[in-house]
């Protein structure tokens, strides 16, 4: 299943998004927009898989919604899906940090958007967690070292100051794991 957030204005517009997406073989958990604060709070609550967004709407425009979503969670792929707009704005929109742009009258190329969208993320998170594993594997074995050291160091009185740093060091050092814990 995908979680879809779409910002649109019109209901139809929105059910033609939704009615491609599950020809094309999607299992669609969806959330609609049509303004800032709905869909500010769609983004922090819902927490959707990719976001399709018109670029034109009554209170937002498609830049506006684009750095909402890039400040909430600029992680979540944004995608517009919009009625004909210039060529100039269409560069600023992927420049801005779109993931991509769809004009309604191609709305059949929006499954295959997504699913290059889709399949370009999870490759980025299997690195991401390969990555975070090995940093994860990396503090541990400090933080053992770390410990020893500390063992070592109570061993003697005047050694007692150079513990009380270490202790300060493993304590950054469990922060920094739990951290990267709480971010896979």
């Amino acid at each position: 299943m995908i979680k879809v957030l779409i910002l649109e204005d019109s209901p139809e517009d929105a059910e033609l998004m939704v009615d491609q997406l599950e020809e094309s073989g999607y299992v669609v958990d969806v959330r609609i927009a049509s303004d800032d604060v709905s869909f500010r709070s769609d983004i922090q609550y819902f927490k959707p898989d990719i976001i399709l967004s018109d670029y034109k709407l009554p209170k937002i425009n498609g830049l506006e919604a684009l750095l909402i979503a890039l400040e909430v969670d600029p992680l979540i792929p944004f995608v517009y899906v919009t009625g004909a707009i210039g060529e100039e704005i269409a560069a600023e929109t992927i420049l801005s940090g779109a993931s991509a742009l769809i004009l309604k009258e191609n709305l059949k190329k929006l499954p295959q958007v997504v699913q290059q969208i889709m399949s370009t993320e999870n490759r980025q998170n299997a690195r991401m967690s390969s990555v975070m594993k090995r940093v994860n594997d990396r503090i541990e074995e400090n933080v053992q070292a770390l410990s020893r050291i500390n063992e070592f160091l109570h061993e003697s009185p005047e050694r007692k100051s150079i513990a009380e740093d270490l202790k300060k060091a493993i304590s950054n050092l469990d922060n920094i794991r739990e951290d990267l814990k709480n971010k896979t």
